[in-house]
């Protein structure tokens, strides 16, 4: 049976976990995902929108 804790001791999240904070996330990272997305669809070099990307994920 797999650990439900990843090497450093940190719980991993099962996909019902995910799911019901999905919404949560979604409101909360809004405004980053819009800015991300603007700026991927201004210029389609990755390299123009990596801090974009870093503060998304």
């Amino acid at each position: 049976m797999a650990s439900a804790v990843d090497p450093a001791g940190d719980p991993i999240p099962t996909s019902v976990v995910l799911l019901a904070v999905a919404k949560h996330i979604q409101f909360s990272c809004q405004a980053d995902n819009v800015a991300f997305f603007k700026c991927k669809k201004k210029d389609l070099s990755p390299k123009k929108c990596l801090d974009r990307g870093h503060q998304v994920t």
